[in-house]
């Protein structure tokens, strides 16, 4: 049996703490859950961060100066994630370039047991320019997930094998993806899907006529101020 030291024992249980208490905090929203976090989080002070960091590294889909950015925070194994999917690529894809879509990887392993790896995966597929065809499968596959899925894949996508496996395999992408966990729950996230679209915050998977109708929304205000994100 792995011996496991008493620091690491100690991360263990912090983050097992953690995963609790963000899952009992899902269940004491209940049906509160749809609404705007921003309300439900006002005045905790823990909660420092107003909108997400964009960094270059973020796998994003879209023209870069587009005049509406939407940051999606989502888990590869949430079936309402996975709904979402054809909702946001109209959005971006039906507004002539005038929308872009950034990632943000929040697996909620509490919820979905070894979530991460899946999220580890698909930026070992980036490497090699593939991430977000890497990404659709994943949604195609949710229900068999596993490492054997994953490496099948990667060969589907003609991906090189040996590349794939020895990122996989390092977890170089552990930090990354627990630095934008951090950064949601610091935003308080507990759930998934959750976007925001422009100035709005929206922690549900809505219909494709309530969401494109906040993207619509969102394009005329910012015409109307005449503000351009991508500037």
């Amino acid at each position: 049996m792995a011996q496991m030291s008493p620091s690491s024992i100690a991360v263990a249980l912090v983050a097992a703490m953690g995963g609790v208490a963000l899952f009992i905090l899902s269940l004491t929203v209940g049906t509160s859950y749809q609404k705007n976090l921003r309300d439900l989080f006002k005045g905790n002070d823990e909660v420092a961060v107003e909108t997400p960091f964009v960094s270059a590294g973020d796998p994003s889909f879209g023209s870069k100066n587009a005049d509406l950015t939407i940051i999606g925070y989502e888990d590869f194994l949430c079936v309402f994630c996975k709904e979402m999917q054809p909702i946001i690529k109209s959005a971006v894809e039906s507004n002539g370039g005038r929308v872009r879509y950034v990632w943000k990887d929040f697996p909620m392993n509490i919820l979905h047991p070894g979530a991460s790896k899946a999220h580890e995966a698909a930026h070992c597929a980036g490497e090699q320019e593939k991430f977000w065809e890497y990404h659709d499968m994943l949604y195609e596959k949710q229900e068999f997930l596993s490492d054997a899925v994953y490496q099948e894949i990667a060969a589907q996508l003609n991906i090189d094998s040996k590349k794939f496996q020895r990122c996989f395999t390092s977890h170089k992408y552990a930090p990354r993806i627990a630095g934008s966990v951090s950064e949601g729950v610091n935003l308080g996230i507990t759930g998934t899907p959750y976007f925001f679209i422009g100035t709005l915050r929206v922690s549900e998977a809505i219909s494709s006529f309530g969401f494109l109708k906040l993207v619509g929304e969102e394009l005329r205000n910012q015409s109307a101020d005449g503000s351009v994100e991508g500037e």
